[in-house]
């Protein structure tokens, strides 16, 4: 963790301080690397200390600190990119990551394990995870430029899809015939239950970050909010998913019942962005705002439930493994979110561009659109400010509109979920007495 800890500084630093793209790109892939380990080491250090039945308790303040970050970040960081400078987005880790080193350094104490750190790293999967970033890594890239850099169609985009794919099938092969000490077990995926919960946390991430990612461009391109102010309008989902994940991580430990936790939760999600699908132009800010707590509440209800179903479903033996899947499946979803929703924006963007031929070829990505709208402020002739803010809110609805599908798809899936019980003793040498 502290290592971890170390690097995520590191590439905050590295960023915070950087003069041109490429030291920025470099700070930020180090901070990923850093930010991995910190958010994987925490769920797996609480997997091996505290039972399954009385982890919600724990989850549920780890959950909502995740979720407190997730939801608070873009408004602080609106407020740092209109008030201050965009450096200090990386300057405000600082103070955290200098404060979570000294409390895991005076409290993490865990009982030493009788082997050398040669062996223990001996036993790590190197290959199967080289392997299999190397091949997620290759596909996410051309997701994201498809139609928008290139066509789906050229080599570009075709070339690195097969060799990720080609990249994924060897990882299978390895993990299978090959590796001893597997990074991903494939033992795992023979429950039915295990499987619908990882589908479910990557939709659950990919929502998440496909769907409100956009909120506060809807809020400064449509809504003609200031970054400060569109920040503070993300509240009504910030103050409903948190208290939501807490107070589901709180009955399910109480209960020893998830499941209807899980299936309440994809049913609000699905109805709250089902509702986006009817917000336009000149949509109220009570609807909106109703929207958005709707959405809030069902996915505070996922934060905590869907990892008590990915976490009971796995065997004892294998619940690090367990919950080091299911904080990547979190983490892909994520990611996914920003490719795929980035290149449905934009494609639909240019889609709705096509009766403006000046302007087609200009809608090269995301950023295009505030160009739009300061481009019909200053050239009304070209295109008029409420025919973009249109434009606008069309290719947002497609982006809601693809969530709510796979939100709905997870929702029906997830009732192939079984109950499993929660009161199992923690076998590992690091468990709490």
């Amino acid at each position: 963790m502290v290592v971890a800890i170390a690097v995520y500084s590191v590439g905050t630093v590295t960023a915070s301080r950087s003069r041109n793209a490429a030291t920025l790109l470099a700070g930020r892939s180090i901070q990923g690397l850093g930010a991995g380990g910190i958010t994987n080491l925490a769920e797996v250090m609480l997997t091996d200390l505290v039972p399954l039945r009385l982890r919600g308790h724990y989850l549920a303040v780890l959950n909502s600190v995740w979720a407190a970050g997730s939801m608070a970040g873009p408004a602080i960081g609106a407020a740092f990119a209109e008030k201050s400078t965009w450096r200090g987005i990386f300057y405000v880790n600082l103070p955290l990551v200098a404060l979570g080193s000294v409390l895991i350094v005076m409290f993490a104490s865990f009982r030493p394990l009788p082997a050398s750190c040669w062996k223990k790293l001996g036993h790590v999967d190197f290959t199967g995870i080289f392997l299999f970033t190397g091949g997620i890594a290759s596909m996410l890239i051309p997701i994201t430029w498809g139609g928008v850099m290139y066509p789906w169609d050229s080599w570009h985009t075709l070339t690195p899809l097969l060799v990720g794919a080609i990249g994924l099938a060897v990882f299978c092969y390895y993990e299978v015939r090959v590796a001893t000490s597997p990074v991903m077990p494939l033992s795992m995926f023979r429950n039915r239950s295990a499987v619908v919960s990882y589908i479910g946390t990557t939709v659950h991430g990919l929502i998440l970050w496909c769907g409100l990612y956009y909120l506060p461009f809807f809020l400064q391109a449509v809504k003609g909010y200031s970054p400060i102010l569109s920040g503070v309008a993300l509240f009504p989902v910030t103050v409903t998913v948190v208290p939501g994940a807490i107070a589901t991580g709180v009955v399910i430990t109480k209960t020893g019942r998830f499941r209807v936790a899980v299936w309440v939760g994809w049913l609000t999600t699905t109805l709250g962005l089902g509702l986006t699908c009817a917000i336009h132009v000149d949509t109220p800010n009570s609807a909106w705002i109703f929207v958005m707590v709707v959405i809030g509440v069902g996915l505070g209800m996922l934060f905590s439930s869907l990892n008590f179903a990915a976490l009971a479903a796995a065997p004892t033996h294998h619940q690090a493994e367990a919950a080091t899947m299911f904080t990547f499946s979190r983490g892909l979803g994520q990611t996914l979110g920003v490719a795929i929703g980035g290149t449905i924006f934009s494609n639909r963007i240019r889609l709705g561009l096509l009766s403006y031929p000046l302007l087609a070829q200009r809608a090269a990505g995301n950023n295009f659109v505030e160009e739009l709208i300061q481009l019909a402020d200053k050239n009304p002739v070209l295109i008029s400010k409420p025919e973009a803010r249109v434009i606008y809110m069309d290719s947002l609805r497609v982006v809601w509109a693809f969530c709510c599908a796979l939100s709905g798809v997870a929702c029906f899936l997830s009732f192939w979920t079984r109950h499993h019980e929660l009161s199992r003793r923690v076998v590992t040498q690091q468990a709490l007495e």
